[in-house]
């Protein structure tokens, strides 16, 4: 899912993925009107108000509403790769020990908005590293095989990096970390907010 009236910096790897694996691909490009009405039935699902989290879930709703329109029964999201194997850039400031830690307190409270969305719109959701066996994996491996240095510059998720270099060309597999509303286009949307709601509208 992408924004139409936003930059999406997912796209083109996403089309390069597809095209290499002989796979089809369906962009679903959403205006804004569109992305208004699926962030009213984000909001009413998740109960949430954030627009940091509006937007970013956005997203997931478009996305799996989409495919239960088109006829599928189920979708597979790589939810929790990024909270196991250190994935987000703040990990990479970290020293080993911090790392460690704050993974540790991540594992504790971490819940991802994916399954009540799914549920609401009533698609099974496969989440394969959620799986118990990947997240005793991932919890029992050093914190060294999730950041670490590659080629003179540090990666979070290295050791899955570093399985899949072989199938991808290193512009994916070796790519900077892209926050999914840079990914998906729909960090435009907190401007749009600032610029459509005004401050009185809210009392």
């Amino acid at each position: 899912m992408v924004a139409a009236d936003f930059p999406s910096t997912d796209l083109v790897n996403a089309q390069l993925v597809a095209k290499m694996n002989g796979m089809k691909l369906d962009v679903v490009s959403a205006s804004i009107d569109e992305l208004l009405q699926a962030i009213e039935q984000t909001i009413r699902i998740l109960h949430v108000f954030n627009p940091i989290e509006i937007r970013n879930n956005v997203v997931l709703y478009l996305t799996m509403e989409t495919a239960k329109h088109d006829g599928f029964k189920s979708i597979m999201t790589g939810d929790g790769a990024d909270e196991l194997f250190a994935g987000y850039r703040f990990f990479q400031r970290m020293s080993q020990p911090e790392l460690q830690k704050d993974l540790e307190r991540i594992w504790k409270i971490m819940h991802f908005p994916s399954l009540a969305i799914s549920k609401a719109l009533g698609i099974s959701l496969q989440t394969p590293f959620l799986d118990v066996t990947v997240i005793e994996y991932a919890k029992s491996i050093s914190p060294d095989l999730k950041v670490h240095e590659e080629n003179g510059k540090k990666h979070g998720k290295w050791v899955l990096r570093k399985t899949f270099e072989n199938m991808l060309p290193p512009s994916i597999a070796w790519r900077d970390k892209d926050a999914m509303q840079d990914g998906s286009g729909t960090n435009g949307l907190t401007h749009f907010f600032d610029s459509l709601i005004q401050d009185s509208s809210l009392f």
